[in-house]
């Protein structure tokens, strides 16, 4: 593969650094057992085509080259600062109540972190480099993100990736993997991301296409499945009950929520995880070139 320019996923910036994805004062509290990492790549809304990435080894050490370091010790630290504090009696399981402020700061980490780890497996690729650029000029939440938090003690997995192309048929997208991250086009317009965090599930749904006879109501998933919704902004009143603790399988159910109802037909995930079930084919890389 030819060398690949190095240009920031946010900024478009040189200069790269090599970083844990994971920070530090958050890989203190990673269960090194859950080293497991699902991504999936799908089409729907034509012959269905899928991949799945199950990727092995310690989540604590984990590393991409994709951000630079104005970007890295820059918004983003100031960001991973700010959340600091709101997460940690998160993480350890601790219900706490936050405020408007709380809530957007939040959702903005929980963005943030799957911006970064969508690029572990580029065939999920979903958010396009323009929607990552204007988010580190103004790190706030927008309105084609949903983000809720849930609690659970036991988790199959460290996070969860889905990754959607919806539309016609001839919509498939070919990118060229040697080219930079940052003018790599998304292969996906929808994706669905839960990731575990100490006893914190954070939840983050984005799509930029319209889905027919699909519409998510944030606060009623929400109370369907046991979880807070931090964006956008809840009601008064809709997280003022403790979160309860959800099973093993209620996690891998939220987890499946989205892609279950984009794609009635896409098997439910199964722990331990199952073969792939044969008339669907798999496609794509099954690693991203960018991991080091």
């Amino acid at each position: 593969m030819p060398q690949q320019v190095g240009r920031c996923i946010f900024c478009g910036g040189r200069g790269l650094t090599k970083e844990h994805v994971w920070p530090k004062w958050l890989r203190s509290v990673l269960d090194p057992s859950l080293a497991t990492s699902r991504h999936f790549y799908q089409t729907t809304g034509f012959g269905r085509m899928r991949t799945i990435t199950h990727r092995p080894g310690s989540i604590e050490s984990r590393r991409l080259r994709i951000v630079c370091e104005r970007c890295n010790t820059g918004w983003m630290s100031r960001l991973q600062n700010n959340a600091k504090s709101r997460l940690l009696p998160l993480v350890r399981g601790q219900y706490i109540s936050l405020t408007e402020a709380d809530h957007k700061i939040l959702a903005a980490w929980s963005m943030m972190f799957t911006m970064v780890i969508e690029f572990f497996d580029l065939t999920t690729l979903a958010t396009p480099q323009r929607e990552r650029m204007e988010f580190s000029r103004i790190p706030v939440p927008n309105d084609s993100w949903m983000v809720w938090f849930g609690m659970a003690d036991d988790f199959p997995w460290a996070f969860h990736h889905y990754g959607w192309l919806v539309g016609k048929r001839g919509d498939v997208i070919s990118f060229d993997l040697s080219k930079s991250p940052s003018v790599i086009l998304p292969r996906c317009n929808a994706q669905s991301t839960t990731i575990r965090v100490g006893k914190l599930l954070v939840l983050t749904y984005s799509s930029r296409a319209a889905v027919p006879g699909f519409n998510v109501d944030p606060t009623w998933f929400a109370v369907e499945h046991g979880l807070h919704l931090i964006w956008p902004m809840p009601t008064t009143g809709l997280n003022a009950s403790p979160l309860r603790r959800l099973t093993k399988a209620e996690v891998i159910e939220v987890a499946w929520q989205f892609t279950g109802r984009i794609d009635p037909q896409h098997p439910k995930p199964t722990w331990p995880p199952q073969p792939e079930p044969t008339p669907f084919p798999k496609i794509g890389r099954r690693y991203s070139p960018l991991i080091k």
